[in-house]
């Protein structure tokens, strides 16, 4: 069966690339500089392709881990994995107490959004802060940042200058989440993913393709 595009996004990147939503939706990125008549010719033109990533994409995703909120399963924040702890008699719901996940037996069923809280929080806390710092740094302004719950990237960067970053980035090691943040403020200056940005980003982070490496390697913890 033939499975549709939902999205097609424009992105500061050089090839295509497919990838699902949590909620099936197959998203298409594609190289910003191309008309909307050049896009319909590539879907076209590999059609077969398309459809055979896309049954991968599929399998892929059902065979991912799916969070179970029980008793020692580990959640990641900052680089390290932290157990979760369930407990009968507890004075709050939730808490994290720098070694583990603590979460009340009642709310178990909701822990979900519990920590959906806790990280888009944790990520206001430190991504946003670090961000003006990096861009000052840099000698880079930036107009708006936001923290979004946003599947399919790490950050963005729009031709107006705002920067956005999914909350689950916090869940990567500080020195990660660094790279991340440079790479969307140097797209302030090339939206793309020329030589010349490239050389900017390496200029700022010369191992920046560890960390690139390092987020293939753990991106399937960053689930919740």
């Amino acid at each position: 069966m033939e499975r549709k595009i939902i999205q097609i996004i424009p992105a500061p990147r050089r090839s295509f690339k497919l990838e699902i939503e949590d909620n099936g939706e197959i998203v298409l990125q594609v190289p910003m500089n191309l008309t909307n008549s050049e896009i319909e010719l590539f879907l076209k033109k590999h059609k077969n392709w398309l459809n055979n990533s896309i049954a991968k994409l599929i399998i892929n995703k059902k065979n991912q881990q799916e969070r179970k909120y029980k008793e020692n399963e580990n959640f990641m924040l900052l680089g390290n994995l932290f157990p979760l702890t369930i407990k009968k008699y507890i004075t709050v719901n939730f808490k994290f107490d720098g070694e583990k996940f603590i979460i009340s037996e009642k709310i178990q069923d909701k822990a979900k959004e519990y920590f959906e809280k806790f990280y888009r929080q944790k990520a206001k806390e430190i991504i946003i802060p670090r961000t003006f710092e990096i861009a000052q740094n840099i000698g880079i302004q930036y107009n708006n940042i936001a923290i979004k719950n946003v599947k399919t990237r790490w950050g963005s960067c729009s031709s107006k200058g705002n920067l956005n970053f999914s909350y689950r980035l916090i869940m990567a090691k500080p020195e990660v989440i660094d790279y991340v943040i440079t790479h969307e403020i140097f797209h302030l200056i090339e939206l793309n993913h020329s030589e010349k940005f490239w050389n900017l980003v390496s200029q700022k982070i010369p191992n920046y393709k560890e960390h690139e490496k390092w987020l293939q390697k753990n991106s399937k913890y960053f689930i919740l």
